[in-house]
């Protein structure tokens, strides 16, 4: 029985190193922090062209077959030849805005990508999930108001890689 015992833990230990750990809370954050670079889930597609100018390359697919909405999706250059900011809509709403370089696109509450790990908790608190794997995490924060609405924040190495804010469909 002791050996099955000391077995079973070794596998467990194993197991825990080996593959990645989910954790979900009950945390939520208010949905006006939901603000991204100035955009807000839901803002028109004239709202993002005064803030970020017309965009250098987009696309527009007619209807997403999973939900029947137009889609369009904006992307934004910062580093050379690399689109690091896409902005996505729905029926000409804002669905997503993501950023994947230093291109000083922030929270509301100060966070872009290229900080470190820290702040995230440090500013939003625990979030609604969380992801982890050897060196990497995905932070997510749902809306209070809203749990469809999502703020989202990928780390690797202790740096943030990559910001989203979206609305599940």
């Amino acid at each position: 029985m002791k050996k099955f015992a000391f077995v079973l833990i070794v596998f467990a230990l194993i197991n825990s190193i080996c593959y990645a750990e989910y954790i979900t809370t009950d945390s939520r954050i208010s949905q006006d922090r939901f603000v991204f670079g100035g955009i807000r889930i839901g803002d028109t597609m004239g709202t993002v062209e005064k803030i970020l100018g017309k965009p250098p390359r987009y696309e527009h697919d007619e209807k997403n077959m999973m939900t029947g909405s137009v889609v369009d999706s904006w992307h934004y250059v910062w580093l050379p030849r690399d689109y690091t900011l896409h902005v996505s809509f729905s029926d000409g709403r804002v669905s997503e805005v993501t950023s994947k370089g230093n291109n000083k696109i922030m929270t509301q509450d100060g966070i872009e990508v290229g900080d470190n790990e820290f702040m995230i908790k440090q500013r939003y608190g625990e979030p609604s999930d969380l992801m982890k794997s050897a060196n990497t995490r995905n932070y997510i924060y749902r809306s209070a108001q809203n749990e469809s609405y999502c703020l989202c924040f990928y780390v690797e190495s202790g740096v943030i890689r990559t910001i989203s804010m979206m609305v599940e469909q």
